[in-house]
């Protein structure tokens, strides 16, 4: 469709689960970028597991590990293969 590629999160539309999907999207209208929106993916139930992934992967991490505080959990930044600046949430 119009030049782009995409791949989608499994979704099930009949569980009702209140569960967020989407989908990742390639094209010529979409530019990777470290300004911007971040993008916080969920890391539960461990996010060092998560964290453990990503260099090996082909990204960087660029904020470790970080307690937000006691009852929000943990966040970490890294950026993507593409250059992308991310960011990881998980409650341990």
């Amino acid at each position: 469709m119009m030049g782009m590629e995409m791949t989608s999160f499994p979704f099930d539309v009949q569980s009702n689960s209140g569960k967020v999907s989407g989908a990742l999207v390639k094209g010529p209208m979409h530019k990777s970028s470290m300004d911007g929106a971040v993008i916080y993916l969920n890391a539960n139930p461990a996010i060092q597991t998560v964290i453990d992934k990503i260099e090996k992967a082909g990204g960087k991490i660029i904020m470790p590990k970080t307690l937000i505080n006691e009852q929000i959990g943990y966040m970490a930044f890294f950026t993507d293969t593409e250059g992308n600046r991310m960011a990881l949430h998980a409650g341990n």
